[in-house]
């Protein structure tokens, strides 16, 4: 006697849903052996089991239910071992973009857990090292629009490719006639070697708080410091981005490091 199940006892059998099960019946990828005429009952047969875990087996590898079908077709060993070597090529890829996420997210723990310990408003001098960035130039007339663009455009280019080391970004600050400041680059600091670095040296720095159009006062107050300090400005300014509505629900919390190469 043959061996029958219908749908909901074979799909509770493999431990999926009814639907699924029949779902996969109206694209042809797993057919019942026989519909009854009487009541349109599907029923599987004992047999059905072991192509029904191979679809299983190969949907837990990543598979798409469309190539399945088109490996089910597959009649030689060779055929269906190049179509195993291309998904293990494309599983390798998502955990190489799972690795990157993740350092990403580490570092981007690391960053705001850094953050929380800083005193707004503490100015000082210090020496940071070399840095490696990504950088994008801000188009004329250099406004806020041109930087959000320029953001975006950093941000776009570098997805996939490389691993940033803090969660925000910096914008260089160039004064020019009249005293006007306007944003000329942006940067984001990556974990290797890139076309673009940022000079090692000694820094004046100031934690500023609040939202970034009071910047321009922060930036006033470190040039101020520097010079009564007894030294002079050596390159252009750069706030470095600590605090942004990423991590805080309001503009006052802001936190941007305003840093300044001097000599």
């Amino acid at each position: 006697m043959k061996i029958r199940f219908m749908a909901g006892e074979m799909a509770k059998l493999h431990g999926i849903s009814r639907q699924t099960l029949l779902y996969y019946d109206r694209i042809g990828l797993l057919k019942p052996r026989e519909i009854s005429e009487v009541n349109q009952y599907r029923y599987y047969t004992l047999d059905q089991f072991e192509e029904l875990d191979v679809i299983l087996s190969l949907k837990n590898l990543g598979m798409k239910l469309k190539e399945i079908k088109h490996y089910l077709n597959k009649s030689s060993v060779v055929d269906r071992m190049g179509q195993l070597a291309a998904q293990e090529a494309v599983i390798q890829k998502k955990i190489s973009q799972l690795e990157r996420t993740g350092h990403r997210l580490k570092s981007i723990l690391a960053s705001l857990n850094t953050s929380i310990g800083i005193t707004p408003f503490e100015m000082g001098f210090k020496h940071l090292d070399k840095r490696h960035v990504l950088i994008e130039p801000v188009m004329p007339p250099f406004e806020w629009y041109d930087l959000e663009i320029a953001i975006k455009k950093m941000i776009n280019n570098s997805l996939g490719e490389w691993n940033m080391t803090v969660n925000g970004f910096m914008v260089f600050i160039e004064t020019v006639g009249g005293g006007v400041d306007i944003f000329k680059r942006v940067a984001l600091e990556v974990d290797r070697k890139s076309k673009d670095s940022i000079a090692s040296g000694k820094y004046a720095y100031l934690y500023h708080k609040g939202p970034y159009e009071a910047l321009k006062a922060s930036r006033a107050q470190l040039q101020d410091f520097v010079i009564k300090s007894g030294f002079q400005l050596a390159g252009e300014t750069i706030e470095n981005v600590l605090l942004d509505s990423f991590a805080v629900s309001s503009e006052d919390d802001y936190l941007v490091e305003v840093q300044m190469l001097v000599e």
